[in-house]
């Protein structure tokens, strides 16, 4: 299987899993564009993919990463990008901008705000028409429900495939950096810069998770299994925490002698240089 990586933050990778037959693994880099890339997200099989960076378009692929194509016009801070698990749904954030999203694998892009049409996406009176400094967006499986993370703001979610959101409003007002849905929607795993959080059943009841972190180091990304069960977060020093019961008990471990600003369930993380 092919795992399209984030290299440096400048160049795509394609990482055959299966590795060579000494062992090692293949690293081809893509028709991507050098960029300052920020995230890249990708349907159950790895074929349909999406990709954002700073100052850069949205691009997509329909073949597993080989071949790369301009998907929005729009150069913006591109900071994340969600799929669900067929790729037909996508939504990307950026800063100080707004949530985009797309219903048709990346063809036509609806830009998610409170004002003009009879039925806009933010609740009339949000918090600048729904230009805010987006951090992270996460998709369950259907694509059906959408949770956004807000810096120095709260959790925005929906549930009718980005057509609306609404705030949680027992979400805290913090540094948010990172969240993830499980598949079915109904559990969210996110972080702030110092803290753990998960929300469970579809009323989001809030609350905050006990995990050891070095006092100096900072929560970048999260992960969450399908089922909700196992969850992972990284740091900026490199440690890597891992929970088997939604965030009871907990280890880390030091994964490399880098900083990771994102993380998967299946243990890809994205090194800064």
């Amino acid at each position: 299987m092919l795992i399209p990586l984030l290299q440096n933050h400048n160049s795509f990778n394609l990482n055959d899993s299966h590795g060579s037959s000494s062992g090692s693994i293949i690293h081809t880099e893509t028709t991507a564009p050098k960029s300052n890339w920020a995230d890249v997200a990708s349907d159950s099989t790895g074929k349909l993919l999406a990709a954002v960076g700073l100052n850069i378009c949205i691009y997509t692929s329909i073949d597993s990463g080989n071949n790369w194509e301009q998907s929005i016009s729009d150069a913006l801070q591109w900071v994340a990008v969600a799929s669900n698990s067929k790729g037909t749904y996508y939504a990307a954030v950026a800063r100080n901008s707004y949530i985009y999203t797309s219903a048709d694998s990346g063809f036509y892009w609806t830009r998610c705000s409170s004002k003009g049409g009879s039925k806009p996406c933010f609740p009339s009176g949000t918090n600048g028409g729904g230009v805010m400094d987006w951090t992270d967006i996460s998709s369950s499986s259907t694509g059906e429900y959408l949770a956004a993370t807000v810096n120095n703001g709260q959790v925005f979610l929906s549930e009718d495939f980005g057509l609306h959101f609404i705030v949680s409003q027992q979400s805290a007002i913090t540094t948010w950096v990172a969240i993830e849905l499980n598949g079915d929607g109904d559990f969210i795993f996110a972080a702030s810069k110092d803290l753990l959080y998960i929300a469970t059943g579809f009323d989001r009841v809030w609350s905050t998770i006990v995990a050891t972190m070095i006092t100096s180091d900072q929560y970048t990304g999260v992960a969450v299994s399908d089922d909700g069960h196992v969850l992972a977060a990284c740091t900026q020093q490199g440690v890597v925490m891992t929970s088997v019961n939604r965030g009871i008990h907990w280890s880390s471990k030091a994964a490399a002698a880098a900083s990771h600003s994102a993380i998967s369930y299946h243990g890809v993380s994205v090194d800064k240089s």
